[in-house]
């Protein structure tokens, strides 16, 4: 995956399966190598079935994501693979799928999980919805009397994309200003002056990368606010719990 593969079990020999072998990707792995204390390696899935026939032994495989198509190409050299089932892990990384699974059992009353208040839209109905629950959102506060202690804002997430790329987050600030943060990473933020105006611009940036003929469903959802997201990992000492962020492992004692 990339230049992560920062999920790798320790093994006497290791190999990092990319679609490509890179100056950034084998950077990485000499970092991650020096870092685990073993050696890991860039490989194609093609190089890797030839080393793994030439040694005549088995291969586990530990997809970073196992999709369908990840779980296709992994048989296809006939290795095993190890993770979730491909098609529950499907429905966990489409944010779209998982919010409808999780408001279905929730409806059911098969479980007591909960996600914020959201529709999902696609391209012709994206301003309705997000307006929609832009207005939820704030009767909800009035309703409470937080209307002026919790600030107003919209998470906008396709289905299908990895982490805060392809997002957006939507927050009003106190002077009134909407503040929009494409790929929620601080990085390309801009302003508008009002709610439609904010709503608007989003939808042309979110879709101005998306393919005529293509529409996928959108997830738009109550703005959040937080101090950390706990990420993947953590440890827990003297009953405190430490996030260690996305993809950060612990991998020596002593860490």
């Amino acid at each position: 995956y990339g230049q992560r593969f920062g999920h790798l079990p320790r093994a006497e020999q290791s190999f990092a399966i990319v679609p490509e072998i890179t100056p950034v990707i084998s950077d990485q792995a000499a970092y991650l190598s020096d870092i685990f204390g073993f050696n890991v390696e860039p490989i194609t899935l093609v190089d890797f079935d030839t080393k793994r026939k030439d040694s005549n032994g088995k291969a586990l495989i530990v997809p970073y994501k196992n999709f369908p198509e990840t779980e296709t190409a992994i048989k296809s050299i006939g290795a095993e693979m190890w993770g979730l089932d491909p098609l529950m892990a499907n429905i966990l990384g489409d944010k779209a799928s998982f919010h409808k699974m999780v408001a279905g059992l929730n409806d059911l009353g098969e479980t007591t999980l909960r996600v914020p208040e959201f529709e999902i839209a696609r391209r012709e109905t994206f301003t309705e919805k997000a307006q929609q629950v832009l207005t939820t959102t704030r009767k909800g506060y009035e309703k409470v009397g937080m209307e002026n202690e919790y600030p107003l804002g919209l998470i906008v997430r396709p289905e299908g994309v990895d982490g805060g790329y392809g997002n957006f987050g939507l927050k009003q600030m106190p002077d009134g200003k909407i503040r929009i943060d494409p790929d929620l990473n601080g990085k390309e933020v801009f302003y508008r002056d009002t709610w439609e105006d904010a709503i608007t611009a989003t939808k042309d940036h979110l879709y101005k990368t998306i393919k005529q003929d293509h529409d996928p469903e959108v997830v738009i959802s109550r703005y959040i606010h937080k101090k950390n997201s706990p990420g993947v990992s953590f440890f827990i000492k003297d009953g405190i719990v430490f996030p260690l962020g996305l993809n950060q492992q612990v991998q020596r004692d002593g860490d």
